[in-house]
């Protein structure tokens, strides 16, 4: 919930420092600021991050809601 409601309020303000560069990146990635660039729930799943990781269902279900609340 808390990373929910930082990407609404103020996506630049989330740490990075402690995520693996992978991880950072995709954060990064998921979180753009303009609407008409941000990456659409097919363009995530297909990230180089997500090919190589298997995410669990509660990890899929963070992933939908971060997109939902986010495009």
């Amino acid at each position: 919930r808390q990373l929910i409601d930082q990407i609404k309020n103020s996506p630049s303000s989330i740490s990075l420092e402690k995520l693996s560069p992978e991880l950072a990146e995709f954060v990064l990635f998921c979180m753009e600021k303009d609407p008409s660039k941000r990456p659409k729930l097919e363009d995530v799943l297909q990230h180089p991050f997500l090919k190589g990781h298997t995410p669990g269902r509660d990890e899929l279900r963070d992933m939908i809601l971060i997109q939902s609340h986010i495009g």
